[in-house]
């Protein structure tokens, strides 16, 4: 009696630990999809954060973001720490010095936007793509990217 009294307690607890597992699992699986594929809500932004996409051209130096926004490093005495920092997953962005603006630079789903930058790291690049605001944050997905200096 008390064995089943027990399970009856912990059957729950069984039951939502399966659950969890199951939908985590499949938040997993969708990490690799593709958005043209699916459908999704659009979320509810600010007539300024519905800015249309633009293509532009920019000149900026290849940093990584963390040690840059946090200690102010870039350049090549700090390239050796980005590159560290990069391959374990800091993202590497786009600081254009004229303007003081830092680009995040976004993916286009099929890859990790740090491996178009990787080679560059520390390097001043001239950056060919679609520029998008949101939020105050200016992205760009990549389309042609090549080494100034």
């Amino acid at each position: 009696m008390r064995k089943k009294i027990v399970f009856l307690a912990v059957l729950p607890v069984i039951i939502a630990s399966i659950l969890f597992v199951t939908s985590t699992t499949r938040m997993y699986a969708m990490a690799g999809h593709n958005h043209s594929e699916m459908e999704h809500s659009t979320s509810k932004t600010t007539k300024t954060e519905k800015a249309k996409p633009k293509k532009v051209t920019i000149v900026a130096e290849v940093i990584d973001s963390t040690c840059f926004i946090t200690h102010d490093m870039r350049g090549k005495d700090h390239k050796k720490c980005a590159k560290m920092c990069a391959e374990k997953g800091i993202p590497l962005a786009l600081f254009e010095e004229k303007t003081g603006k830092i680009y995040l630079v976004l993916s286009d789903m099929n890859y990790n936007p740090n491996d178009k930058l990787k080679d560059y790291i520390a390097d001043i690049v001239k950056v060919t793509g679609t520029l998008y605001t949101k939020g105050g944050i200016p992205s760009i997905q990549i389309e042609k990217i090549e080494r100034v200096k």
